[in-house]
């Protein structure tokens, strides 16, 4: 039997907003509207790459700032409600 190679799927993000700018990448539930349809949140592929490379600047400022303390340990989750 033969271990799977491991693939970095985020390591496509650059070459899909480059390629994809407009197609969405990521869908997510936000809620219904009056009627009880479902309300989606989309990101393209050009969003989420701005969102990655925002992520770390902003986790940083929190950290500089006192806002908050991460333990070294800690893997920061993407928040989709931004």
């Amino acid at each position: 039997m033969t271990t799977p190679d491991i693939v970095n799927i985020a390591s496509f993000l650059p070459i899909m907003a480059k390629n994809q700018p407009h197609e969405p990448a990521i869908v997510l539930p936000k809620g219904r509207d009056r009627d009880g349809r479902a309300i989606y949140k989309q990101y393209t592929f050009e969003q989420l790459e701005k969102e990655v490379i925002a992520l770390p600047t902003a986790l940083k400022l929190l950290v500089s700032d006192g806002a908050c303390a991460l333990p070294s340990w800690s893997v920061p989750v993407w928040n989709s409600s931004l």
